[in-house]
């Protein structure tokens, strides 16, 4: 059956909407006409045959018509047929798309060529590779099978269904690497709205693989691989490959149900990870070294006034900044400021420091760990927490 008249064929199976727009096409709208299903389909069979010999024709035109014949949208429920009609704009999207076949990996050119011979093949788990061709060899193969087809093309015929299949691996191939095309995934074939919400799905979840977190690629093994046929260290890559297998072959051959089970999980998974600098773990870490730091203090200042009434440090000195009401350091400089910065002041004696460091090596790990759990309640580590707190944050 020619092109053109496969097309007239399939009339009865448009809706009326798709119809009354093609009419308007055919004749440029100069024809009037009633609205009514018998009448739409009269004039598409008298006028459509003459406006696609019509070497006249717009090219805008010409893509509008292949837009309607490609839309799911367009065909009556439970009669979707498969046609898309060679246009000008579709030769273009076509050579275009020939001029990419030297991207694809072998994989990728194994899917294209089995579609391009309008092979069937189920996807396995793990995936192989059907070929035992080079990389170069099987791309020579590709493009001879297809320079085939593409010489066969006439306007206003009807798309070879094996080469459009071929094509659409090209392009989803491309999206999947690149995250979009500049020719859309069902412009060599219209797709039923399962198949492409399956694929749009498939694709989605791609980029999020290499994403996943130990504990989510151990949810998905027992679904995919139950018999451990794949080493943990490599499910996820051989994940992909899979989830690709059948992003070529959803349209002919049904997806798993694990399959779409591993997908439906992948994408409900947070797509920003945790902020590990939120408000809430930044103030509590600023509460853990408040309270290592307001402990470190009373521990200088008992130290300090120990050391003072025997006479090794004079007292009057040592206790500048030192509050006896609050018991504690009070000083004004930044309580963050180590030794030989105003930490303990200067006037410290080279044998309190050693005295002192020896005495809070021992302590550190216990304030650190007091102060992971424990928050002081003395009044001095109040106030120093609350004098602190007000100091970081500016």
């Amino acid at each position: 059956m020619e092109g053109k008249e496969r097309i007239l064929s399939i009339t009865r199976d448009l809706t009326n909407t798709a119809l009354y727009s093609i009419a308007c096409i055919v004749t440029r709208n100069n024809l009037k006409f009633k609205r009514t299903r018998p009448e739409l389909i009269e004039v598409v069979k008298d006028h459509l045959t003459s406006y696609l010999s019509d070497a006249g024709r717009e090219p805008d035109e010409l893509c509008r018509l292949s837009k309607v014949f490609k839309n799911p949208n367009s065909y009556l429920q439970n009669n979707l047929q498969i046609v898309t009609p060679v246009t000008e704009h579709l030769l273009v999207s076509i050579s275009k798309t020939l001029e990419r076949l030297d991207e694809l990996t072998i994989r990728e050119l194994d899917a294209v060529f089995r579609r391009l011979s309008g092979a069937k093949v189920k996807p396995c788990f793990p995936p192989v590779i059907k070929t035992h061709c080079s990389t170069q060899d099987l791309l020579l193969k590709v493009k001879k099978l297809c320079n085939k087809y593409y010489s066969s093309l006439q306007e206003g015929q009807e798309m070879l269904k094996e080469f459009a299949n071929g094509l659409t691996v090209v392009i989803l191939s491309l999206y999947s690497r690149l995250g979009q095309t500049t020719i859309p995934i069902n412009e060599f074939r219209p797709f039923p709205k399962e198949v492409m919400s399956t694929q749009m799905e498939i694709l989605h979840a791609l980029p999020s693989l290499p994403k996943l977190r130990k504990e989510e690629i151990e949810t998905l093994i027992p679904l995919i691989d139950p018999t451990g046929m794949v080493p943990r260290n490599s499910f996820r890559n051989t994940l992909k490959k899979y989830m690709i297998e059948y992003l070529f072959v959803c349209d002919e051959i049904s997806v798993p149900k694990e399959v779409l089970r591993a997908v439906d999980l992948i994408n409900k998974r947070p797509q920003v990870e945790p902020n590990l600098f939120s408000k809430e773990n930044r103030d509590k870490e600023v509460e853990a070294v408040l309270n290592v730091s307001c402990y470190l203090n009373s521990v200088a200042a008992n130290l300090l006034l120990e050391k003072g009434s025997e006479g090794s440090v004079d007292v009057e000195v040592a206790s500048e900044g030192y509050d006896e009401g609050k018991k504690n350091w009070c000083s004004e400089n930044n309580d963050f400021n180590f030794c030989g910065t105003d930490y303990f002041f200067n006037s410290v004696s080279e044998e309190l420091g050693k005295d002192l460091e020896e005495t809070l090596s021992n302590c550190i790990s216990e304030s650190v760990n007091s102060a992971k759990g424990t928050s002081f309640s003395t009044d001095s580590c109040k106030y120093q927490g609350n004098h602190q707190r007000s100091m970081f944050y500016a």
